[in-house]
């Protein structure tokens, strides 16, 4: 039956071969093909927690910046979040359809961090961040306020969209009009494909626009490997759904005494995924390196603080910073925003003073000069055009509040 029911044979799933005589012959000793599996992708699985359990580790014990480290280590948590359902999708076949599409969830919820944190990147401090991307010159000439809200509501997107599209997966398959081997409209399968798809395609292309658009002022972070470190997991195993799904609907490889069904199309792909786990969880050692934010790797020359003042936030083995990478506030509080921002004009948004300013760590200080400088006061009140190490706007008070940033030269966008 499908989505829409009626008894039309064009609205019956496909049936597939399967029965206890396919996959049942040992392929190695004692091992039938899915015992295989499942052990493959343990050993995979439990060496991808312990390679970025590390990674997890050095971040939380060496917390000296949570507003940017609380994004990464959720960014990180997305190798070990997909061995863990590969794992499962291996070993137990049935739960695959039903445990998959939340791996889906999470990349929506990494990609979500990964956008977090180069807007902290570009300003640290929230009160901040209309008036940098007012001043922030747009290709059409004007501001780029607008270009920014609507990149927040796209990427945000995907994390609603993903969980509706694992919800219904789950609920449909359970009912029987999911049909994940169905290739007709009248099956959930079709539709909530499509729907993820374009929900993805609109998170990553606004992602990879605003990456662009600010590049000169990230080149000091890596952006682009931070990048690939999560979508690359996302393209492998898009890829080789591609494959696996060409060869399902040609039947170019059928069940046999050694392989059945799920052997071919769920556990050869969750050990394959499992493995490169591995290799993923190493490479973040590199595009998530802890280094940056040892407090003895950190100079005065590149922090508005001198670095005996500075100290971990993390507590005892960073007990304290994984907790606060698994409040869920944050994202929750993105997600609002991004509501407001698709109910309100950002004509009629006015700026928020700083009431209490914190050393903004820009990009000018390693010499670059395309950012508003950092604010050198501690617990002072905001003084606008007056604000000491700033260059002076060419009006002292703007948008009927107060003068934050100096125009950005549109040459440099």
């Amino acid at each position: 039956m499908g989505i829409f029911g009626g008894s039309s044979s064009n609205h019956t799933c496909p049936s597939i071969t399967t029965g206890p005589q396919y996959g049942a012959d040992h392929v190695l000793g004692s091992f039938t093909f899915h015992d295989l599996t499942t052990v493959l992708c343990a050993a995979f699985a439990g060496a991808t927690f312990i390679i970025s359990g590390i990674s997890l580790l050095l971040h939380a014990t060496h917390f000296s910046n949570p507003a940017e480290q609380v994004k990464i280590l959720r960014i990180i948590a997305i190798v070990p979040a997909f061995a863990f359902v590969y794992f499962l999708a291996g070993a137990i076949p049935s739960a695959a359809i039903y445990v998959q599409p939340w791996s889906d969830f999470y990349e929506a919820i990494a990609l979500a961090s990964y956008f977090l944190l180069l807007v902290t990147y570009l300003v640290p401090t929230p009160e901040h961040r209309y008036a940098y991307f007012d001043r922030l010159r747009h290709k059409s000439g004007g501001s780029s306020l607008a270009w920014y809200r609507r990149t927040w509501v796209f990427v945000f997107q995907y994390i609603v969209f993903s969980l509706i599209v694992a919800a219904a997966t789950d609920i449909t398959q359970a009912i029987g009009v999911f049909c994940d081997n169905g290739k007709g409209v009248h099956f959930a399968h079709t539709w909530l494909t499509v729907i993820r798809s374009i929900s993805v395609a609109l998170a990553f292309i606004r992602l990879l626009g605003f990456y662009q658009r600010t590049k000169s002022e990230l080149t000091e972070h890596h952006v682009l490997s931070k990048l690939v470190a999560i979508k690359g997991i996302v393209l492998l195993t898009f890829i080789q759904s591609i494959i696996f799904t060409i060869l399902k609907s040609t039947n170019a490889v059928k069940p046999s005494s050694k392989l059945s069904y799920n052997d071919i199309y769920y556990g050869i792909p969750s050990i394959l995924i499992c493995g490169e786990m591995i290799l993923f969880a190493l490479f973040q050692f590199y595009a998530y390196s802890a280094r940056p934010y040892f407090i003895r790797n950190k100079t005065s020359a590149a922090e508005s603080l001198p670095t005996q003042n500075m100290r971990y936030y993390g507590g005892f083995l960073g007990i304290k910073a994984l907790l606060a990478a698994l409040n869920p506030l944050e994202i929750l509080g993105g997600l609002i925003q991004a509501v407001g921002y698709l109910v309100s004009n950002p004509s009629t948004q006015r700026y928020d003073t700083a009431r209490a300013l914190e050393p903004l760590r820009y990009a000018q200080a390693s010499g670059s000069t395309n950012v508003p400088p950092p604010y050198a006061l501690t617990n002072a009140k905001h003084q606008g055009a007056t604000a000491p190490e700033r260059a002076h706007s060419p009006n002292d008070v703007e948008h009927g509040t107060v003068d934050e940033y100096t125009p950005l030269p549109r040459s440099q966008f």
